[in-house]
């Protein structure tokens, strides 16, 4: 299995890979277009836990625009 998850990925960036903020993350995001933002969140706030990891939004656009 992942061997194949590999193999899938390998053609596009995994723009959450390496040091991020509220990481390390269990979700990422991957594409072929340009990642120009990364936002991440935790899992808890001062009231509390919000979920068992943290989030993480990438805005994208297609390559070679703007």
């Amino acid at each position: 299995m992942s061997t194949r998850l590999i193999e899938v990925l390998a053609r596009w960036t995994l723009h959450t890979a390496g040091d991020v903020e509220h990481g390390p993350l269990i979700d990422h995001i991957a594409s072929d277009l340009d990642c120009t933002t990364v936002r991440t969140w935790p899992g808890s706030d001062e009231e509390g836990r919000l979920s068992d990891h943290a989030g993480v939004m990438c805005t994208l656009r297609p390559a070679g625009v703007g």
